[in-house]
């Protein structure tokens, strides 16, 4: 199991990604839903892709999100 883990970053969720949630937030014309505005800023701090299948809560991400539906 451990061994299968390393392939990933763990990320803490910190006083950035709080900043960023609210600079998000604040700015946006419609706001995201809470949990989707956080699990966004995770994914920008890493300068990851978020992965998932909620095109409406995440399109606002371009490329950094990823629609796994998608052929």
């Amino acid at each position: 199991m451990r061994e299968a883990l390393r392939a990933f970053r763990w990320q803490n969720i910190g006083r950035q990604h709080g900043e960023r949630v609210a600079l998000r937030q604040s700015r946006a014309g419609q706001r995201m839903g809470e949990n989707d505005a956080w699990q966004a800023a995770v994914a920008e701090n890493m300068e990851a892709v978020l992965v998932g299948h909620d095109p409406k809560a995440f399109a606002r991400l371009g490329e950094r999100y990823d629609d796994h539906r998608k052929s």
